[in-house]
């Protein structure tokens, strides 16, 4: 269930899964708009071309969205589309420039969802309305597995949402959170969210700002922890006494099988346990 952060990331570019996919219809999306011999703008073209989709391909298992700039124009759309595709497991929306409006848009057909598994967010300045309906997704939801909102600036203030959402959440596997400006703080509430947590397996938080304080908060967590399996924070502010703090709670812990500790302050090797 738990992929790496660069698998995540190479994941996305082959989410094809079928001869069916959208990314298709999007290459032409420049030749569709010359052809009308009018300007059109950009999202509302991406909005047509999904409407069309849609329409013409109901059981696609896969639609791979990433680096469209679909917008909330698009979102929406794709709102209609995940409602009326029953067969859909997974979709890419990354890098779109979908805000709260969009995301708002989206929410509604992925709580319903009896199919769709993996959920791909990240690099859209989603903000903390947006990252409100992902809560509520978690909250809701029965059988999302994989959900990445790596690159939207989170930041502490809109962690909490979340976090929230993990509490109650029965079957999430995977969640990515890397690139999001997660300090300490962030890391906090994470680790008391995860303490009520029993389906979690693997956790990405790469490329945040974590720093001893929050490694400690982490390992405490990992005492405890019966179900985390695959944990990595590489590149981010934690220094020796941090990375003491994890291996400690690996002396104790009998579950986790990966631990990611590389690039982080005078950590000069990865820290992994197999």
């Amino acid at each position: 269930f738990f992929f790496k952060q660069k698998t995540a990331y190479e994941m996305q570019r082959g989410l094809v899964g079928s001869e069916m996919c959208i990314r298709d219809s999007f290459q032409k999306l420049n030749y569709l708009k010359m052809g009308c011999g009018v300007e059109v703008k950009h999202q509302e073209a991406c909005a047509y071309v999904i409407k069309k989709y849609s329409q013409d391909n109901t059981y696609a298992e896969t639609y791979y969205l990433a680096d469209q700039m679909i917008g909330d124009l698009g979102a929406i759309e794709m709102g209609l589309l995940i409602s009326t595709n029953k067969q859909l497991r997974e979709l890419s929306l990354w890098n779109n420039d979908i805000t709260a409006f969009g995301i708002r848009s989206i929410t509604p057909s992925v709580i319903k969802s009896e199919s769709l598994k993996k959920l791909f967010l990240g690099h859209n300045p989603i903000e903390l309305e947006g990252v409100k309906d992902m809560a509520k997704i978690l909250k809701e939801n029965k059988v999302l597995i994989t959900l990445e909102l790596g690159f939207c600036d989170l930041g502490d203030d809109c962690i909490s949402e979340p976090c929230e959402g993990l509490k109650e959440n029965k079957t999430l596997k995977s969640l990515f959170l890397n690139n999001n400006q997660i300090t300490d703080i962030g890391a906090t509430e994470l680790a008391e969210a995860l303490h009520y947590n029993t389906t979690l397996l693997g956790l990405t938080l790469d490329d945040n700002q974590i720093g001893n304080l929050g490694a400690k908060q982490i390992a405490n967590f990992l005492k405890e922890n019966h179900t985390l399996t695959v944990l990595s924070i590489e590149r981010n502010d934690i220094e020796e006494d941090g990375a003491v703090e994890l291996l400690n709670a690996l002396m104790v812990n009998k579950v986790i099988s990966s631990l990611e500790l590389s690039e982080n302050k005078k950590i000069t090797q990865r820290t992994r346990m197999d």
